[in-house]
């Protein structure tokens, strides 16, 4: 098991404007490199959709209170509801 602790600067980052249902992590860090040397940086989604991928009612509305917390816009906090699949089948069809 390896641990590392460093500093990290990151942008949490919702556009209230645009109606997005995603709040997302994102850093720039040059020590995070995408396949193909493309670009720098490491992203994390988080989406209040049930119906997407990126479905994470809590780190949604962890991304929402720390964003409020600090003055500014943020989304709505959302009902928690399970993460997996087969519980949202029945939503999905």
């Amino acid at each position: 098991m390896a641990h590392v602790n460093t500093s990290i600067s990151f942008t949490i980052w919702w556009d209230p404007d645009s109606g997005l249902d995603r709040t997302r992590l994102l850093t720039g860090d040059r020590r995070f490199t995408i396949e193909g040397d493309t670009g720098p940086g490491l992203q994390f989604a988080a989406s209040c959709n049930w119906a997407h991928a990126d479905y994470n009612p809590r780190q949604f509305n962890r991304l929402a209170r720390f964003l409020r917390h600090q003055g500014f816009p943020a989304p709505a906090e959302v009902p928690i509801e399970s993460r997996r699949m087969h519980d949202r089948l029945d939503l999905l069809t």
